[in-house]
């Protein structure tokens, strides 16, 4: 595997990730595996999510699809909207 600048930030995110890991409390790192188990293990999450994606493959099939633009004009809206 040839390791590019992408992979390298990756590997260097993950290994910074890992450190600060390291300095959690047994309180903190209870509740962060409690919700990298929840978000990984609820089947409700899992079946918004693949209803979600196969809805998004569905409107791609039927040409219902925004231009960059256009998300990004939707997008701006909507941050404008909550302010």
């Amino acid at each position: 595997m040839t390791l590019t600048v992408k992979t390298m930030d990756l590997a260097s995110r993950k290994y910074h990730l890992m450190e600060r890991v390291m300095l959690l409390s047994e309180k903190e790192l209870d509740k962060m595996e409690t919700l990298l188990n929840k978000e990984i293990l609820d089947p409700e999450v899992e079946n918004a999510m693949t209803q979600r994606a196969l809805q998004s493959e569905k409107d791609i099939k039927e040409g219902k699809v925004y231009t960059i633009e256009e998300a990004d004009a939707r997008l701006n809206q909507k941050l404008n909207s909550w302010k």
